[in-house]
């Protein structure tokens, strides 16, 4: 009997680790930053077998608080597909992106942003916990000519 529980016990150590292992091999490493023309992308790669839903409190990208930048609105990416409740779900990437503005006397300086981009990767049956990332950014300056610090 005491052989029989031991081999239960063991079976069921090998059935965790083997979860756990899984679980790493397709826990992401996800987010592409990047700005383009002054918008801030962010591009969330999904792992195989998971989806990430739209959910703007989970998934975002935003930046700390500086003086005279703030973000225009989040454009989501197209390729969102509705699940049965009617919530748009990603598969394989979503990409987020900002407008950064920025007042005129910082339009000819490079901007040191702190961004942070969140993200929720769920499987079919359950969610991982949300996660959020943080990324150092600079920004190139904006060439305007007549703008205070362009030359």
């Amino acid at each position: 009997m005491k052989y029989i529980l031991l081999v239960i016990l063991a079976m069921m150590c090998m059935s965790l680790m083997a979860e756990d292992a899984i679980k790493e091999e397709v826990k992401p490493q996800v987010v592409k930053l990047e700005v383009v023309a002054d918008t801030l992308i962010a591009t969330i790669t999904i792992p195989t077998k998971m989806h990430m839903t739209k959910q703007e409190d989970f998934v975002y990208v935003d930046i700390e608080e500086l003086e005279g930048v703030s973000l225009g609105k989040t454009i989501w990416s197209d390729g969102a597909h509705l699940d049965e409740l009617g919530a748009l779900n990603y598969e394989k990437q979503a990409i987020l992106k900002r407008l950064i503005i920025r007042d005129e006397s910082l339009m000819g300086a490079p901007l040191k942003l702190k961004v942070f981009v969140g993200y929720q990767m769920c499987y079919d049956s359950y969610c991982e916990p949300p996660e959020e990332v943080e990324i150092e950014l600079i920004v190139p300056p904006i060439h305007c000519g007549k703008c205070p610090g362009s030359k």
